[in-house]
């Protein structure tokens, strides 16, 4: 028969107690540590931070600039009469100027740079650190 006693509990228990609060704290702490990231590393004004539930933040990496083509004016001379246009024409000119706006303009670069990524990494794994396992 084998028989297994433990003596001065009570210290296990608190200090597992301590660890669950700690644990139970990384989420909040996560929320603002993915503000911060946003605010002084990626430099975005409003920062989009949600918390999913107890245990998930997320957030949201969006394109800064969107980069759209110039438009063109051209400029008639002045004392000019304005050129009235026919019906056809004038349609024309209306299904060109919403083709010309719904073309999307892509880019290969990345939303979310690789040296970004690797500080909210770095912000994340030092918030882990910080938590004791004593």
């Amino acid at each position: 028969m084998l028989v297994i006693s433990m003596e001065n509990v009570d210290g296990l228990v608190k200090s597992l107690d301590d660890m669950t609060k700690q644990l139970d704290a990384i989420p909040q702490e996560m929320y603002v540590e993915l503000d911060e990231w946003q605010t002084d590393d990626v430099h975005f004004r409003r920062p989009y931070t949600k918390m999913v539930d107890d245990h998930t933040v997320e957030t949201l990496i969006w394109p800064r600039h969107h980069r759209r083509p110039k438009a063109r004016h051209h400029s008639r001379a002045r004392g000019r009469k304005s050129m009235r246009l026919t019906h056809k024409q004038a349609k024309a000119i209306a299904q060109r100027r919403v083709q010309s706006r719904a073309r999307a303009i892509s880019s290969q670069r990345p939303l979310l740079r690789e040296f970004l990524f690797e500080k909210l990494i770095d912000r994340m794994n030092t918030l882990l650190e910080n938590v004791s396992w004593q």
